[in-house]
């Protein structure tokens, strides 16, 4: 199905980002604790490598479809001229 690939490639940004903020930004305070840091959030991210590298086994032309409907997207979000990066000092102002 193609929804899994994209359900797979958001919930492995959601992990990777994590660990990239904590990598960066480690004297910053957390609202919550992750156990087992950072073999935890690897172990997420390679769950959902393997949940994308499904998705396309089953239903390729599906999940061309949404990789293309979520480029789209960012073609958009470009065109309005959004910002990629942004430090965290500046969101929590």
């Amino acid at each position: 199905m193609s929804r899994d690939l994209l359900t797979g490639k958001f919930l492995l940004m959601t992990g990777i980002s994590l660990i990239m903020l904590r990598l960066k930004e480690p004297a910053h305070s957390r609202p919550y604790k992750v156990t087992a840091y950072p073999v935890t959030p690897a172990l997420f991210c390679l769950s959902c490598v393997y949940l994308c590298y499904s998705a396309l086994q089953y239903d390729l032309a599906g999940s061309l479809t949404s990789i293309a409907i979520v480029l789209s997207g960012l073609l958009v979000y470009y065109a309005r001229g959004g910002n990629w990066v942004r430090p965290l000092s500046e969101m929590t102002e």
